[in-house]
């Protein structure tokens, strides 16, 4: 299988599973948020993150002790937790206008990332602002130095640190600080009630826990026929070509050149999708901003053009409790839409939306996923939906839920690559 076939099947089954419940499987959910009582068998480490910055203008700082690689956490209620990869992996607070700020931490668990100088002066972290504070379903996500220079920028970004910290740090900042995202929240974007409700844990509106945007490239000149010769006759301005197009490898891997001009770099030299920009921080323009060791900053990674992406389907619309009812909810919406570019001529430059796919009240687990509940989930991922770039047809694009549109081409001139960015972390907490 080459690379751009892996890249595409890997990518999709992605899309089109991210909702479904196998990924219940591994996580760790038990206890509410309380803070700590305990620790045993601790061989975790420790580090602390400072961040400012400025909200509408107003100072807000970040003082936030993350504990990595916990084996067995008590809270207070009784309840535990036996394995945490990063706590807290997002950290939140409510903002004088009840929007929700909230910090997603990079991974600096190894001590060698602040020991050997693995942190650079220029850390930029990922920044989420929330919509309401009370249910943190839909944010818009800070993705590069585009988005804090947009006139649509609500954020001023002033510095970003990380020191060594202990134990009784990590203890402390827990007892006397209090997250915006709760347990409930962030477990219930990745379980069904059920299992929720098996490890202590309240169903409710789920976090934004996702963000979504399309990276935005100039095609090359050396490649631009092979495209047009893919054009369709009627050349629209947006066009999905496929998931194996002629020209797909030599587009894949030619050197790529950020939409508003500057030097062409290989695929290699920008700034990866999935967890690689909440893990490391986010891309600069000049090559910096993210953590790592001297083998991979050695190569730097520039960060690309982002537009966010929206879609109806998401947890913050007022879906059916059951199932069974979405696919009859979305034919009777007008213009539901799948999947919409936020493009605007480029004043949303920089930015991702961030939230989950909707999970069903009635989500069974094991025997209980019964044939009626598979079938109501395929009718829900046939539904037809509209796919756009702001209020254009992508023409090509299948219209239906479960087709998530990988690649755009604008005319024969730019491509969109789709990128996801999670903020859960391997075995996140909060």
């Amino acid at each position: 299988m080459n690379r751009v076939a892996g890249a595409l099947i890997g990518v999709g089954a992605l899309l089109g599973g991210a909702w479904l419940l196998n990924s219940e499987s591994g996580r760790l959910a038990t206890g509410r948020w309380s803070f700590t009582k305990s620790i045993k068998d601790d061989r975790g480490t420790f580090f602390r993150l400072q961040v400012k910055v400025a909200y509408k203008n107003a100072p807000v700082e970040f003082d936030i002790v993350v504990a990595c690689n916990i084996r067995q956490i008590k809270y207070k209620d009784g309840s535990n937790t036996t394995e945490v990869g990063m706590m807290p992996v997002v950290f939140g607070k409510r903002m004088f206008d009840n929007k929700g700020l909230v910090i997603r931490s990079p991974d600096a668990c190894s001590p060698r990332y602040i020991k050997e100088g693995w942190v650079p002066d220029d850390l930029l972290p990922v920044l989420v602002v929330y919509d309401n504070a009370d249910t943190l379903t839909f944010g818009t996500a800070y993705m590069s130095e585009d988005a804090y220079r947009s006139p649509l920028a609500e954020l001023r970004f002033d510095g970003a640190k990380i020191f060594l910290a202990s134990r009784a740090e990590f203890e402390e900042f827990r007892k006397q600080n209090s997250n915006l995202v709760s347990r409930n929240m962030f477990f219930s974007a990745q379980m069904g009630p059920d299992l929720l409700k098996s490890r202590g844990l309240e169903p409710t509106q789920p976090f934004g826990n996702h963000c979504y945007a399309y990276a935005r490239y100039r095609i090359p000149e050396s490649i631009r026929e092979d495209v047009r010769r893919g054009w369709p006759s009627d050349r629209p301005r947006y066009w999905d070509p496929g998931p194996t197009p002629s020209f797909a490898a030599a587009l894949w891997d030619a050197e790529r050149q950020r939409d508003i001009g500057g030097a062409f770099r290989s695929r290699e030299g920008w700034a990866a999708d999935g967890g690689r920009p909440a893990n490391m921080g986010v891309a600069r323009s000049n090559g910096g901003g993210q953590i790592g060791p001297p083998q991979v900053r050695s190569v730097n990674r520039w960060g690309p053009s982002y537009y966010p992406v929206y879609s109806d389907n998401n947890a913050s619309r007022s879906m059916p409790p059951r199932v069974e009812d979405w696919s009859k909810y979305i034919r009777q919406t007008p213009d539901f839409v799948g999947q919409k570019v936020d493009f605007r001529d480029g004043i949303t430059r920089g930015f991702a939306y961030c939230y989950s796919a909707p999970v069903p009240a009635d989500s069974p687990i094991g025997p209980a996923r019964n044939k009626k509940f598979e079938e109501a989930i395929g009718a829900w991922l046939q539904s037809p939906v509209l796919h756009q770039v702001d209020g254009t047809l992508i023409s090509g694009a299948l219209p239906q839920l479960s087709n998530k549109v990988i690649r755009i081409i604008e005319r024969d001139e730019y491509f969109f690559a789709i990128a996801i960015f999670s903020l859960e972390g391997n075995g996140g907490d909060v």
